[in-house]
């Protein structure tokens, strides 16, 4: 298998499956056979490689981009009357290039799980923003709090914090009591 990444690949893989000149599809020239190809490297281009319209155009002897979009739809035109040659064509293509072209009914149910997945994300964003705030809110009232607390904390005049020991049953109430007379000793 080999990987495409430019249009000037695909062109030579499909030149290479209708054994067609690389130089006569580059061509002006609107022989049938030419024009069909040309027509199959757009759609397959566009739709299953999504090459932009310039670059397309311009790996097929400079063509305009309403060029590539005729070919385009051209193809589609086709397939939509089921033609049958058109169709095996199509589908010989895709075979060459080994496309993986999914049931249509596998992709619907991809893009629903996509779907569900980009939702889920979303809310669960939604959900962190507001744990966010919430925390956010949390540490606003815990700092106020200990500013508040700090306001009640007995301090020395140099700021440090007094520590306040309880007094033990067995002291002295003299100690205990302060009177003036106890002052002035």
């Amino acid at each position: 298998m080999t990987l495409i990444t430019t249009p000037e690949q695909l062109l030579e893989k499909i030149c290479i499956l209708f054994n067609a000149n690389y130089v006569s599809i580059k061509s002006k020239r609107r022989f049938r056979d030419l024009v069909k190809i040309r027509q199959y490297y757009c759609y397959i281009g566009r739709v299953y490689y999504r090459f932009s319209l310039m670059s397309l155009g311009d790996a097929i002897g400079g063509r305009d981009h309403t060029t590539i979009i005729h070919g385009r739809d051209t193809v589609i035109d086709q397939l939509s009357v089921s033609d049958a040659v058109v169709f095996n064509d199509i589908e010989l293509l895709k075979a060459h290039l080994e496309l993986n072209v999914q049931d249509p009914k596998k992709y619907e149910q991809l893009e629903q799980e996509y779907n569900d997945l980009v939702r889920d994300y979303a809310q669960l964003k939604g959900v962190n923003k507001r744990l966010q705030r919430d925390n956010n809110e949390l540490k606003n009232k815990n700092i106020t709090l200990r500013q508040e607390l700090n306001k009640y904390r007995p301090t020395g005049i140099f700021g440090q914090p007094i520590t306040i020991t309880p007094l033990n049953n067995n002291q002295d109430a003299r100690n205990t009591t302060y009177s003036p007379s106890n002052l002035a000793r």
